[in-house]
């Protein structure tokens, strides 16, 4: 099947680091994209005996093995800009043909397992070096690291978000995202003392001590029930030093639901409230 334009976001976990992939186009022989998240870097990737039709199974294979290397070398990457002077443009052909040996030579081979060759080859190898190149160069298309916040914008302005591979499961971030457009904006972050996977984000949510979570700053405390008392457990303390404070209550069940409420004597007034019954 041969698809053009297709346009989706993927979200994809790789060593444990949220990736976001723009894909582009998609077809028998042709993979068309760019990786929005936690970097800039664009993928035109060509296969000549042809793409398998599974297009998950595809966008794993190829982004893991690229985005694996590129998430282990960010540091590295960045070091050799400070290594040549700019603009390198200015170097002669020569010049620049022997940096981008150096690249590949000194820093892509000797780093990256070599299986992932098998898939890819001379031409995306040179590809590669291209990017990494135009890095050293100081052009946009070259590697850039993107923010926390970046992610939370291409979010909040993108609903269709796939999240392709994760924790053996994929989420629904329906609910999350509407509670976003409902509270109007998306520079967002909530805090809470366990991990909360329940469709809601990684980059939205940070988890602290309870000390932490006690303390008034920017982050929303988040309290989370799910077939089982709130965590973390609202005491008469924590009411007590939560009064009249913005806190986030997410309560997961046959009908789930994510509200923005005041804390007041101990219990949730809702300002936003969300909810589905197919979360």
């Amino acid at each position: 099947m041969v698809e053009q334009n297709i346009m989706k976001l993927f979200e994809i976990e790789i060593l444990n680091k949220t990736v976001l992939f723009k894909l582009e186009e998609y077809t028998e022989n042709f993979l068309k994209g760019e990786f929005l998240y936690p970097f800039s870097f664009r993928v035109d990737y060509y296969e000549e005996s042809g793409l398998a039709d599974n297009i998950e199974y595809e966008m794993f294979r190829i982004i893991s093995c690229l985005g694996t290397f590129l998430i282990r070398h960010q540091e590295s990457i960045h070091e050799l800009t400070d290594m040549f002077p700019a603009p390198v443009d200015d170097l002669s052909e020569s010049k620049k043909q022997q940096l981008k040996d150096l690249l590949i030579n000194e820093m892509i081979k000797p780093t990256v397992p070599q299986d992932f060759w098998k898939f890819f080859g001379k031409t995306f190898k040179d590809e590669l070096a291209d990017a990494l190149y135009n890095t050293i160069a100081r052009k946009p298309s070259g590697f850039t690291v993107k923010d926390r916040n970046f992610f939370k914008e291409v979010f909040f302005s993108n609903p269709g978000i796939q999240c392709i591979y994760g924790r053996n499961e994929k989420f629904d971030y329906s609910l999350f995202y509407d509670f976003l457009k409902q509270v109007g904006k998306f520079d967002i972050t909530f805090k809470t003392t366990k991990p909360v996977w329940y469709g809601i984000p990684d980059e939205f949510v940070e988890i602290c001590s309870l000390e932490e979570f006690l303390m008034e700053d920017s982050r929303i405390p988040l309290f989370v029930e799910k077939a089982s008392p709130i965590v973390p457990e609202l005491t008469d303390e924590i009411a007590v030093q939560l009064e009249s404070r913005t806190v986030a209550f997410l309560c997961t069940g046959a009908i789930t639901s994510l509200s923005l409420s005041q804390l007041k004597e101990g219990h949730f007034i809702s300002k936003y409230h969300i909810e589905t019954k197919n979360f």
